[in-house]
């Protein structure tokens, strides 16, 4: 017998209650709302953009969804202290490591080899020996690398390796050897600049004069060590060099002078006509003809003369001189007189010692 609720109620029509599959059915109105939907395990696929999705199926961690092109996204990792930006195309995100003034990285130390990213911030300590710190390879505009001295590079140097780039446009390694020092190596496109900076040394900044004379040679003013004066003397032409460099002193006058140890003169062969010290102290001159003398001392100059007469018949004719005992020397064939002369004001004087060998 058919009961009244089968002849009224067609199969294959949604109930009010009890348990139903509902297939390829579209639900329309504004007043419908379904609850109770286990969105893990009941509702599958992407919700499209226009639906208030992002399509993607998953997202990786630490993953960031943004949007490339209209209603498309995508995703971003970036690194550790990386951040993201739209890249120099405008056309797409990219993960970067921010430069200067961007996100803070924070310091590491290092005590042997290591290569460098952009934005590391290194305490490179060699008191364990040298080693070497490598720039980033291939950098790009706005990367930099900021070293500081971790411990004493003077005493043990620290390399920085260019790695395939220049510095300040030399195809060279930097080696830093300068105690206490922060260095900034910034790339601008073409070449790593190198900027640096002293630490605090002591208590308080060294002030100085507003302006001074150039090439100028700076005083301590005061005992404090942290004022400098101009001391109104610049520095010398020619080559400065240390107490232990050797020197050749020209035009110079020397007071009160203490000789410890020889004295050394030169020794010169004359063979022209003029008697002059400036050639040396010690002179030897042996005649090849007969020969007029002419000086050019000056009061306070003095110089001693060997002088032969090689063949017995040559003779010297000498400048004015004021000879001692007025002994004027008969000059030997063999062996040498010898002769001191000085000046005196505009007096040259002469003394004839005798005859050696």
């Amino acid at each position: 017998m058919s009961t009244l609720s089968s002849l009224i109620t067609p199969s294959g029509v949604v109930t009010p209650t009890g348990t139903q599959t509902l297939t390829n059915k579209t639900i329309s109105g504004s007043s419908n709302t379904i609850t109770n939907i286990g969105l893990t395990t009941a509702v599958t696929g992407q919700l499209p953009v226009a639906n208030g999705g992002i399509a993607l199926t998953t997202i990786a961690a630490r993953s960031i969804p943004v949007a490339n092109a209209t209603d498309t996204y995508t995703t971003v990792t970036p690194s550790a202290l990386q951040s993201i930006r739209i890249n120099a195309g405008n056309t797409a995100w990219e993960a970067y490591t921010p430069s200067a003034g961007g996100a803070a990285a924070s310091w590491s130390r290092k005590t042997t080899t290591y290569t460098a990213v952009s934005g590391d911030k290194l305490i490179a300590d060699t008191s364990g020996g040298t080693f070497t710190i490598t720039l980033p390879a291939t950098p790009t505009t706005g990367n930099y690398v900021e070293i500081t001295d971790g411990s004493d590079w003077f005493t043990t140097n620290l390399t920085v390796a260019r790695n395939g780039s220049t510095v300040e446009g030399v195809a060279d390694d930097i080696l830093l050897n300068i105690k206490g020092i922060n260095v900034y190596f910034i790339f601008d496109g073409t070449t790593w600049q190198v900027t640096a900076t002293l630490g605090k040394q002591g208590n308080g900044n060294t002030t100085g004069p507003v302006s001074s004379i150039n090439n100028g040679i700076a005083l301590f003013d005061g005992t404090t060590g942290k004022i400098i004066k101009d001391s109104g003397s610049t520095l010398p032409s020619g080559t400065v060099v240390g107490t232990s460099d050797s020197q050749t002193l020209t035009n110079k006058i020397l007071s009160n002078i203490l000789l410890d140890g020889a004295v050394t003169e030169d020794v010169y062969t004359l063979t022209g006509t003029v008697l002059s010290p400036v050639n040396g102290t010690v002179q030897v001159c042996t005649l090849s003809s007969s020969i007029t003398f002419t000086e050019n001392l000056t009061t306070g100059q003095s110089m001693t003369l060997m002088i032969a007469d090689g063949s017995g018949t040559f003779a010297a004719t000498w400048p004015t001189v004021t000879w001692v005992n007025s002994t004027i020397p008969v000059l030997p064939q063999t062996g040498y007189a010898v002769i001191n002369f000085w000046k005196v004001s505009t007096t040259l004087y002469a003394a004839y010692i005798g005859d050696v060998a």
